[in-house]
């Protein structure tokens, strides 16, 4: 009988990432979110928030995971079974409330099916990921306007983002710490205050996100310094540029667009609670 078990060693969720190709789009997603999650573990062998479920018999051919951290919930695999993904789905606690994050289109029926059959209720946003050409990377030169300065985010700052973000709710401050704690993370500070007033983090799948400039310093070009300063970081890396974006957020689609970023694939969010609740 298939089960799903919890992947510990660094070098097992290694050859889990192996079957996700780094340069091909179908699987692209699934490595930059597991590379993310190694790099966390091999920075702190003691994490205790994070866990990636897998099917003990069959993860080395399916690629099938299911990664909870905190309050959300990533999903992937390289062959899609439906009878492994609605196992893992069920097997979770469904008691407490999820965010699915990033939920590959080709995964959403099924998903939606199985919760179907679950006491959970649901919502969900359509979004779409876009990458960024590399040549597109080099042309970018954008300055920083005087008086300001760019530098790391600090864990300290975690509750000025979490306070103005949209996607603000229960869990969500110490998600952003983690997010502030092991990954990129940038922000754009007064130089004779040192108050934050732009600021963009790098989401666990890899994705630029949260970016937000103060409404009294818009029009100076802050997003597209934070745009331009994680692109030149994350190139130095080797590693592509991407973001996910709201389909009925257009703004954010013509911002993204002029700094090259061309359209990838549809993927989806789902915020999922008890039906009792």
């Amino acid at each position: 009988m298939k089960q799903l078990q919890i992947l510990k060693n660094i070098e097992d969720l290694k050859l889990l990432r192996d079957l996700y190709k780094k340069e091909s789009l179908a699987t692209r997603h699934g490595y930059y979110t597991l590379t993310n999650f190694i790099n966390w573990f091999e920075l702190n062998p003691h994490l205790d928030f994070v866990k990636v479920y897998v099917v003990s018999s069959t993860w080395r051919e399916s690629g099938f995971y299911i990664i909870e951290d905190q309050y959300q919930l990533f999903i992937n695999c390289v062959v899609y079974n439906e009878e492994e993904i609605t196992m893992g789905i069920n097997s979770m606690d469904w008691k407490r409330a999820y965010k699915i994050t990033a939920l590959p289109a080709i995964l959403m029926d099924i998903v939606e099916k199985t919760l179907q059959g679950l006491p959970v209720k649901y919502r969900h946003t359509t979004l779409w990921t876009y990458e960024q050409d590399r040549e597109a990377i080099q042309l970018n030169t954008t300055q920083c306007p005087e008086g300001f300065e760019v530098r790391p985010l600090s864990v300290s700052d975690a509750a000025t983002v979490n306070n103005l973000w949209y996607s603000r709710q229960d869990g969500s401050l110490d998600f952003l710490e983690s997010v502030i704690t092991y990954n990129i993370s940038l922000g754009v500070y007064r130089k004779d205050t040192n108050e934050l007033i732009a600021w963009c983090t790098r989401c666990p799948c890899g994705f630029l996100g949260t970016l937000h400039v103060r409404e009294e310093h818009r029009r100076h070009g802050l997003a597209s310094l934070l745009i331009n300063e994680f692109s030149q970081r994350l190139a130095k890396e080797g590693e592509c540029v991407r973001v996910m974006i709201n389909e009925m957020n257009r703004t954010s689609m013509n911002l993204f667009t002029k700094f090259g970023f061309r359209l990838h694939e549809k993927v989806f969010i789902l915020f999922c609670e008890p039906r009792n609740i």
